[in-house]
């Protein structure tokens, strides 16, 4: 089995491969698990969202973690696709039975629930889901404690400005798709918002997420990809349909933007 775990190396990436792992180690599964932060590579895997999670090639969720116990339930089950190599009465040889017949004085039948195929005793299944439930709380109290409040950098940032702040936020990884967002916000503020520009009512900012200072933006402002987020004081508004509006066209990408910007705009008045 192969886990492919794609993102830009943000926390909730590294979240989402550390969940792929417990689940792992509950199932006691081998498995050959691979960050993927590389972004032409997240693109030829027809990723738009990250995180994502790739099971022996093929993508099962993407733009969320998935908690250990979601990962558990999407593995594919031991022997699945290969045949049980274990043999039928449940002794743990490795040759292989055509008819049941007795072991160690244990018959193929009262054994077969000990196989090493069959998925282990009700009571042990059991335990997993109740560990996997015990990990998945953890780490929502931990997760829930830390976005409690906005960081205070994150606070004085957007507090001190009576500007609406259009945001593009990417990662050290920027593939041709990521630069074009870049270049069609500059040109929607430059063509249709000159006036308000140049007055202070509007600003961009080109922010780099993967660097230190900026981190706390992705907590803030929940970010999971390359994105978009117009701020007006502790309002925000993520525009988080640029992946898919890219795709219709550059008129349609700066209207999409443009409109935002003028609702925002709208509601400071």
């Amino acid at each position: 089995m192969k886990i492919k775990v794609y993102g830009s190396g943000c926390p909730k990436c590294k979240e989402l491969f550390d969940n792929a792992q417990a689940a792992l180690d509950v199932a006691g599964r081998d498995a050959e698990i691979e960050k993927v932060t590389d972004m032409g590579a997240i693109v030829a895997a027809g990723v738009m969202m990250t995180p994502a999670l790739e099971i022996d090639g093929q993508v099962v969720s993407s733009g969320k973690v998935l908690s250990a116990k979601e990962i558990l339930d999407m593995l594919p089950q031991a022997g699945e696709g290969s045949g049980c190599s274990c043999c039928s009465c449940g002794c743990g040889d490795t040759h292989k039975e055509e008819t049941p017949k007795s072991c160690g004085g244990e018959t193929a039948a009262k054994a077969a629930s000990a196989c090493c195929c069959g998925g282990g005793s009700p009571a042990k299944k059991l335990l997993t889901y109740l560990l996997l439930t015990f990990v998945g709380v953890a780490v929502a109290v931990m997760l829930i404690r830390e976005n409690r409040a906005p960081s205070a950098a994150a606070v004085q940032d957007v507090a001190e400005t009576s500007a609406l702040v259009v945001y593009y936020f990417h990662g050290n990884m920027r593939c041709v798709t990521c630069n074009k967002f870049e270049a069609l916000v500059k040109e929607t503020l430059a063509e249709r918002f000159g006036d308000e520009t140049a007055k202070g009512r509007l600003t961009l900012q080109i922010v780099n997420v993967d660097k230190p200072e900026n981190e706390h933006f992705i907590k803030d402002y929940g970010l999971t990809t390359q994105s978009v987020v117009l701020a007006k004081g502790r309002d925000f508004r993520n525009l988080d349909q640029i992946w898919t509006v890219i795709d219709q066209g550059d008129a349609k990408f700066k209207e999409y933007v443009a409109q935002n910007i003028r609702e925002m705009l709208e509601e400071a008045k």
